[in-house]
């Protein structure tokens, strides 16, 4: 038996295309594992899905037995890679409990596998609201259209970033199932999701457009790409007339991409190549909006709220020193400590050079994570975490993620709906910007920067 050797600094073992099959590949898998591993990637085996109940079970044992060692942290894995690995539902199940478990996970890749979802929608969408995964991919799997309707009615957690259902054979009835997620505040935390070579039609890709453009600010990448409707699948719950008979009455005539010139508006190759693009760039660049303005303001913030007004008995010596005759001229400032704290807040979240970028929930959280005295000794204690956790070279990274992480406890990552001011905030310009083009083709209608 031979193991790929890497570096004793690394945290990941990979054994990708290296024969691995069944449960007696799962347990030469968790032979690797050591307290310093925390990425795994075994893509292109054959563990199949008995292997990967094993593999999931060893890694739970390990965790217990890594974290319950003298002074050991809470140990867990961080990214697993089972790509093409003959794995079916059970060994998704078991996956997905693992990592509602191990609070450390935020990659899981099972692509290109045998996972339909039937019969274990309910319990999967579960164990992803329960965990802190940030990044799921199911491309390339033969996945159920109702399992994927109840994934998309169902999925609400806060810390989901990427959702990657490409080449799944979706067929026009899971539209209305996705459009309704878009449209609802459970997705406002998903940046990524990707769709692509499905079969949902010109008139879904356009709907699913349309939920982006008028009720999420979060998905900065949608992939919609090689979308023309297929006839519907055995498991679709209507059939190729009814769908159409839907879509007329909500959308209008069902018409095929064929029938339609490239140039017009409608079309999918005309909505891929300029909306697409213009709605991504548009999330995109209000999230950096919210971002940078979060991480601006929170450093005068916690000046002044921690900022101490000078005593009754200071302010007299200042007058008196002031009133000598002998005193030099008395150097300019502006009180802002005198001023009610209301306004010293107005001016608090002013510094952030953007104030319109943070809705007012996101500014509540940072005035209350500012005024904690021991946050910023905490955050302090995280950084130097990070920074002990990997060499130099690779500090900067864990740095940012720690950043990242920051932005995602206080909720500032997107653009954040707020009711009708939210369209104040919308299309009101922030103080530098660039000139932009909206989905529907209108300079800077929808792209305020």
């Amino acid at each position: 038996m031979t193991f790929k050797s890497f570096p004793l600094s690394s945290d990941m073992v990979s054994v990708s295309d290296e024969d691995y099959n069944g449960i007696s590949g799962a347990h030469r898998i968790l032979l690797q594992i050591t307290a310093q591993i925390h990425r795994l990637d075994a893509s292109h085996n054959s563990i199949g899905t008995k292997g990967a109940v094993s593999l999931f079970d060893g890694l739970a044992s390990a965790r217990r037995r890594f974290s319950s060692q003298p002074d050991a942290e809470l140990w867990g894995m961080r990214e697993i890679n089972l790509a093409r690995n003959e794995i079916g539902d059970e060994g998704l199940a078991s996956a997905l409990y693992y990592v509602s478990k191990d609070q450390a996970m935020r990659s899981l890749y099972m692509q290109a596998n045998q996972i339909t979802l039937e019969g274990i929608a309910d319990i999967v969408v579960e164990r992803i609201n329960t965990s802190n995964l940030r990044k799921l991919s199911l491309t390339s799997n033969p996945l159920s259209a109702q399992a994927v309707n109840k994934l998309f009615a169902q999925l609400n957690t806060p810390h989901l970033r990427e959702l990657h259902l490409s080449i799944c054979d979706l067929p026009p009835s899971c539209v209305p199932a996705i459009v309704e997620f878009l449209r609802s505040p459970r997705s406002q935390k998903l940046g990524v999701l990707e769709l692509n070579a499905n079969a949902l039609g010109r008139l879904g890709v356009t709907a699913i457009l349309d939920a982006l453009e008028s009720a999420n600010y979060s998905v900065y990448r949608i992939g919609l790409s090689a979308n023309n409707a297929a006839p519907a699948r055995a498991d679709s719950p209507r059939s190729d007339s009814e769908n159409e008979d839907v879509w007329r009455e909500t959308h209008g005539v069902w018409e095929s991409d064929e029938a339609m010139s490239r140039d017009d508006p409608r079309s999918m190759s005309n909505q891929i190549t300029h909306r697409v693009p213009a709605l991504q760039s548009r999330n995109a660049e209000l999230g950096r909006r919210v971002r940078n303005a979060a991480s601006r303001a929170i450093a005068p913030l916690r000046m002044i709220v921690h900022a101490r007004a000078p005593t009754a008995t200071e302010t007299a010596q200042r007058v008196l020193a002031d009133a000598a005759p002998d005193a030099a001229a008395p150097s300019p400032h502006f009180p802002l400590l005198e001023l009610p704290p209301e306004v010293q807040l107005v001016i608090a979240r002013h510094a952030s050079q953007d104030a319109d970028a943070l809705a007012d929930d996101q500014w509540a959280r940072l005035v209350s994570h500012a005024k904690d005295p021991a946050s910023l000794s905490k955050m302090a204690a995280r950084m130097k975490r990070a920074q002990q956790s990997v060499q130099f070279g690779a500090r900067n990274y864990r740095e940012q993620e720690v950043r990242e992480a920051w932005l995602g406890e206080m909720g500032c990552e997107w653009w954040e709906l707020e009711d009708q001011r939210y369209w104040d905030r919308l299309y009101r310009r922030a103080p530098s910007r660039r000139r932009g083009v909206s989905p529907n083709g209108h300079p800077d209608a929808m792209l305020p920067t």
